[in-house]
């Protein structure tokens, strides 16, 4: 028969499976529409992406990353490695990426809901960041289509000038890695150097282990001699 402290575990441990298989489902979810999202968008295609990040201010606001790329399956890889991984979940299809997010942080719907978060491998600042806890999907996704039409309707599709946008992207792509690297290589020669004084400093230490009991047994021998038997006891 269960007493009342083992039904008590049973009920919290029934509780944390449940919890536990609704997670499962929703990185399930997450993961399908994720998949969907980058074949409708092969590399070269360009868009205004959408992610939701698992990075959570002080404040608790719930962020979206969001930002312009002609190969989203890189750049969803590139957020991957990144302290600030999450889900995507918008790929806006539009004929001018770059024009498009410029317009998108500069609504004025969207300008106050600009964040800042920090940066995994540097010091600098992500700045392409939204708080959504005062805004829908649906009213971002009427945002961007309104833009996308404008910049339809004002012929914004000159393919030398998106071309120059996506070269533009790519080299921004590039110099982050640069930054990236730079900052593991500086992270690695200071650690080298700290483990390199360590080792001199333990080297010492056994060259020194290796000649205390010669010293030690010489030491005790002329305090026999002059007779101070006493002055360095043996343990």
């Amino acid at each position: 028969m269960i007493n009342s402290d083992e039904g008590g575990l049973i009920e919290k441990i029934n509780e944390l499976i449940q919890q536990h298989i609704i997670h499962i489902k929703h990185d399930i979810t997450c993961y399908t529409r994720e998949k969907v999202l980058i074949e409708m968008t092969p590399p070269g295609k360009g868009c205004l992406y959408l992610i939701l990040i698992n990075y959570r201010p002080d404040n608790g606001e719930r962020l979206l990353k969001f930002g312009h790329t002609c190969n989203l399956t890189n750049r969803k890889r590139a957020h991957q490695k990144s302290n600030n991984n999450g889900y995507l979940i918008k790929a806006y299809h539009t004929v001018n990426e770059k024009e498009l997010e410029k317009r998108f942080k500069l609504h004025d719907k969207i300008k106050p809901l600009i964040r800042e978060i920090p940066q995994k491998y540097t010091d600098g600042k992500h700045k392409e960041v939204i708080a959504i806890n005062n805004i829908k999907l649906d009213e971002i996704d009427k945002i961007v289509e309104e833009l996308n039409m404008e910049i339809k309707n004002e012929g914004n599709i000159d393919p030398y000038s998106n071309l120059l946008n996506k070269i533009t992207d790519l080299s921004d792509e590039n110099n982050n890695l640069l930054n990236k690297k730079n900052y593991i290589v500086n992270e690695y020669n200071n650690l080298n150097d700290k483990y390199q004084k360590c080792q001199v400093e333990l080297n010492t230490y056994n060259e020194f282990m290796k000649l205390f009991p010669v010293a030690k047994k010489q030491y005790t021998d002329l305090m026999k001699k002059i007779g101070f038997n006493n002055l360095y006891p043996s343990k």
